[in-house]
Formats: structure tokens, C-alpha cells, sequence
């Protein structure tokens, strides 16, 4: 029986023709991608630094992340602590950052018109961090109690701790924070040398979005001219080998307690967008949302579970896709069980098609939301603009996932989401769980 064509509301295929995204380029060929959006009282520009453990050698593991924490403590023009906030949040703005595995974003929100002030904090922060040794020593210790709370929640610690073993051998599996050997040797001549290697025009992209002035390009030139030359970053060029082979349950002890916390994982290659899309549909299906599959089951039907959602994260290539619950220990068969049954209705293809094209809608429907909001949209554009070198195509990812099928969301299933290949990562009471699982691997 052919499938009957999915149609997304003609609302969000119009939104997405009025949303489209735009390319300024700068007098010294510097390009800036812009998406305006009229309805917002703010503009919000974007910078995204390609760096974090995907680029990190062996020695430099954690450098990307300390950087931006020291970064934002002073600057030439704004040296004191806060200093930059203060400036921003003076004038109804704000300014922060974040980093992830393969890059580092700083971002500014400021009311439309001030776009040059954006513009001056991002540069100041970019490009002209005191990186102080009293700065630095002080981050240091906040930075190791960010450490040391992610290794004592064991609800975090599980899910951080699949997502890294699924991406062993890759570099990319070490977590951002780093290890208590780099963190020790982080000083202000260490940052230094690393920051300006790193940032430079050839590893940094700009968005702009929201309610944009016509003073923008102008701005945006002016940014673009202050911004130093440099070589491209490349991936680091080593392995990282698992002691954990593939189907492996991996226990991290947590006491007698009877909750256990548990993440799931799978990994599998990307090789094309419209695979990428199907996996999005997929994970929407499963684990995200109150309507997913895995949560009406699992607490609605069966209250074996509070928390149950699922998460899938692309890197270079390689997609992990995660579930995270948490569930009493002597439940935790039935769990498993429940979630191989699922997984396994859709490999067989035996899903209900309404059901599948639910899970679409929801996904679109999620995408255009975030679209709407242009603090949400400019992190969209910065990644797909710093990872994979492309103008993220809104209109076009509606087009695109009109054409995912349930056919081929079932033969991705089958062949990469099987218990053959799975990760299982818990933490709970030693005792019971060597008993339900006696193959494990304790942390």
C-alpha cells in the first residue's frame, strides 16, 4: 500500500517563506548570515568559535571550555568582574556563552538600534579577554566543582557517561570539562597561546537575527574588520580506545538507594540529510514530549517511571541516540523490555501510520517554534553554519521532512537500534543491580 503524502500546515510552510535567511558579506569578503524577524523588540547577534575536544590535542583537553569561562570575566575596556554583563543588562540586553563539544558560542541580546554596542562586547570578549591569573585561579575552582556536582549526580553522570563511551574512539568522547591534570595547568600564558591560535576569522561565524536595524551591515562590517586572520582549526588526530565493547551494561555504584538511573545508547552514521531528518522524526517519536511512545508506556500506562525522554546528538558524521529514566531498581527489567518492545515495533514497520506522522507533526511543529523565536533561531543558524559549513535551510527541512516515511524509519531502526549494539549505563545499589544484570562493568 503506497503511503499517503504528509502535509505540514500551509501556516508553517508560509512562516518559513517569510523567515528566510539572508547573506551579508563584509568589505574584507567576511560573510555574516542574518535572519530577521520584525516581531522581536531585540537583535541578537551570534558568534560561534570552532574549537572545544573535537579540535583539542591530547594536552590541551579542557582548554576550550576554561577559556570561555575566563573570557567573560574581563576584558581590555570592561576588566572588571561583571563588568560586561552590567554594560549589556544596562541598556535591557544581556550577554553569555556556552560550549559544547566542537565549539564555543558567545552570544549578545541587545534592543534593536544598539547592534554596535553588540557588536563592541562580542569583539571585546572575543578578542580581548584579560585572561588574568586571578581570573583564571578562580575559575579554576568553580570549574572543578562544575566537575565534581556532574560526577556526584549520578542522574547526569549516566547520561553524560554513555553519550562519551558511544563516541569513543573519537576525541569528541571526552567530555568538554577536562580532567583534574589539565585544569591544574591552565594559566594565563597557557590561554593565551590557545586563544590565539584558535580564534581568528577562518574558525568563526556571526548570525544575526531578530528585529535587525539598517544600521546592521554596517556594524557588521565594522566587526569584521577588527577580527585577526588565522589558519583553520583541524580535528584532533588520535584515538581514544573503549574498554567497553558494544551491548555492555556499565555500572556506576550509588549505595543501597532503590531508584536507579539509567541511559540507554546507540550510535549510528549520518550519511545523508534526509536520514538525518528521519532520525529527528524518530527521536520525536520515542522520547520527546508527553505524547512519545516511550513515555506513554512507561509512566502514563505502566508508572514505572517520572522521567523518561530521549536526546540525539550528530557529531561529524556519527549520531548517538540517547534514553534517559529513572525507575526503581527491581523495575528496571520490565523497563528494558518495555523499551526492546517499542524499538522493535518500529523496526518491524508495523506502526501505526497516523501515529508516525503525529510524531512528524510534533517534530515541525517543535522546529517552526524555535524558528518564532529568534534567541533560539540564532543558535540553529550558528551551529549548521559552524559544523557543517551551511546556511541552515528552513523552508527546506519542512520540504524534507513532508518526505520522511515510516518504511525507512523502520529499516534505521532495525538495522542500528537493536540490544546487540546498545550501551547501558545505571547507577544505583551495587547489589541489586549485579544481581538483575550480572555482565557488567563497574566505573
Amino acid at each position: 500500500m503506497r503511503r499517503r503524502a504528509m502535509k505540514l500546515p500551509a501556516s508553517f510552510k508560509e512562516f518559513a517563506r517569510c523567515r528566510s535567511t539572508q547573506i551579508i558579506e563584509a568589505s574584507n569578503g567576511a560573510r555574516c548570515v542574518v535572519c530577521p524577524n520584525d516581531g522581536s523588540p531585540f537583535a541578537y547577534i551570534f558568534a560561534a568559535v570552532r574549537t572545544g575536544v573535537r579540535y583539542e590535542d591530547r594536552g590541551e583537553w579542557g582548554a576550550s571550555h576554561f577559556l570561555e569561562h575566563v573570557a567573560m570575566r574581563g576584558t581590555e575596556k570592561f576588566p572588571a568582574l561583571h563588568d560586561l554583563s552590567r554594560c549589556a543588562e544596562g541598556i535591557g540586553g544581556q550577554i553569555s556563552a556556552y560550549s559544547t563539544r566542537d565549539l564555543t558560542a558567545y552570544w549578545v541580546r541587545v534592543p534593536s538600534g544598539l547592534e554596535a554596542l553588540g557588536f563592541e562586547l562580542l569583539q571585546q570578549v572575543l578578542f580581548k579577554p584579560l585572561l588574568s591569573q586571578q581570573s583564571i585561579n578562580s575559575e579554576r575552582e568553580i570549574i572543578i566543582h562544575e566537575r565534581q556536582r556532574e560526577l556526584a549526580d549520578y542522574g547526569i553522570f549516566v547520561s553524560h557517561a554513555v553519550e562519551s563511551l558511544l563516541l569513543a574512539p573519537n576525541p569528541m568522547s571526552r567530555p568538554p570539562v577536562g580532567d583534574d591534570a589539565g585544569l591544574a595547568k591552565m594559566d594565563s600564558a597557557y590561554l593565551r597561546a590557545f586563544h590565539q591560535r584558535i580564534y581568528n576569522r577562518s574558525n568563526l561565524v556571526i548570525i544575526g537575527c531578530g528585529n535587525l536595524s539598517d544600521n546592521f551591515a554596517k556594524c557588521a562590517d565594522d566587526f569584521w574588520q577588527s577580527v585577526p586572520y588565522g589558519s583553520a582549526i583541524k580535528p584532533a588526530n588520535f584515538l581514544i580506545e573503549s574498554e567497553y565493547p558494544d551491548g555492555s551494561v556499565i555500572l556506576k555504584t550509588s549505595g543501597p538507594e532503590e531508584q536507579a538511573f539509567v541511559s540507554m545508547g546507540w550510535r549510528f552514521p549520518v550519511l545523508t540529510d534526509k536520514d538525518l531528518l528521519t532520525w529527528r522524526v524518530i527521536n520525536t517519536l520515542l522520547g520527546a514530549g508527553y505524547s512519545s511512545l516511550f513515555n506513554l508506556e512507561l509512566r502514563e500506562k505502566n508508572s514505572l517511571t517520572y522521567t523518561c525522554r530521549t536526546a540525539i546528538n550528530v557529531y561529524d558524521g556519527m549520531g548517538v541516540f540517547k534514553l534517559y529514566l529513572s525507575a526503581h531498581v527491581k523495575e528496571l527489567p520490565k523497563v528494558i523490555d518495555i523499551v526492546e518492545k517499542i524499538i522493535a515495533d518500529l523496526a518491524s514497520d508495523s506502526l501505526d501510520e497516523n501515529i508516525f506522522n503525529e510524531a512528524v507533526m510534533r517534530h515541525a511543529a517543535g522546529v517552526v517554534s524555535k524558528w518564532s523565536n529568534p534567541c533560539e533561531t540564532a543558535p540553529l543558524l550558528g551551529h549548521a553554519l559552524s559544523r557543517d559549513g551551511i546556511v541552515f535551510d528552513f523552508a527546506g527541512y519542512l520540504t524534507g521532512l513532508e518526505k520522511v516515511s515510516k518504511t525507512r524509519a523502520a529499516e534505521l531502526a532495525n538495522k542500528w537500534l537493536n540490544p546487540v549494539d546498545r550501551l547501558v549505563c545505571m547507577s544505583g545499589s551495587a547489589e541489586e543491580l549485579k544481581t538483575l544484570f550480572p555482565h557488567t562493568y563497574q566505573f
